[in-house]
């Protein structure tokens, strides 16, 4: 004999070999399978609670649309007519009085009327600035249309910067503009192709 393994150790060593393979494999299969239950009942779990609670939630979130939808004055305050100006190096009164500020005019917000969904609603995410979900957020308020984006009223464009924490990006990326640009063209297209 000699210091190579004879077929049959390497016989035994392929079968064992085989056997942890079939053991790994069967393994997986049990830890996929078991996955799978795991994820179908975390998802019918939050699939009823979801249900059980919407009537609570959508209760409360009609009431918390409906009275951000009433106009809501928003004013600046103007500083006391005897306020001194304060240098804030020295943290010393500079003697000068504070010129009051003007107060600015009362902002009214409306939530926008929402539509109905049209056969075929236009893609807001071309105007820049609008994305898939904000897409969908606005399309939950009713909103489908270029057409409709270019009208909002500026008590409308108030509501909605409010309420999406949008931080004036209506105005600053010119949603109306752009909206009444493509809405143009989209009609442009649809006669082109009609005539």
């Amino acid at each position: 004999m000699g210091d190579t393994p004879d077929k049959d150790d390497q016989k035994q060593q392929a079968d064992a070999m085989d056997a942890i393979a079939q053991a790994t494999a069967i393994g997986f299969a049990v830890a996929s399978r078991t996955m799978e239950m795991w994820f179908g009942a975390m998802s019918g779990f939050a699939r009823a609670s979801r249900e059980m609670m919407e009537p609570q939630i959508g209760e409360k979130l009609r009431d918390a649309l409906k009275s951000a939808a009433e106009p809501s004055p928003v004013r600046a305050e103007a500083p006391a007519a005897d306020a001194k100006v304060v240098d804030l190096a020295s943290r010393k009164p500079s003697g000068k009085a504070a010129t009051p500020k003007v107060e600015q005019p009362l902002v009214a917000k409306r939530m926008p009327v929402a539509g109905e969904p049209p056969a075929a609603p236009d893609d807001l995410k071309r105007i820049a600035g609008i994305g898939p979900k904000l897409e969908q957020v606005l399309n939950g308020f009713g909103i489908w249309t270029y057409a409709r984006i270019a009208g909002l009223e500026p008590e409308e464009i108030a509501w909605l910067d409010d309420a999406l924490g949008l931080n004036g990006r209506i105005g600053n990326d010119g949603w109306l503009a752009q909206a009444a640009e493509l809405g143009r063209a989209g009609i442009q297209n649809r006669d082109k192709a009609a005539g």
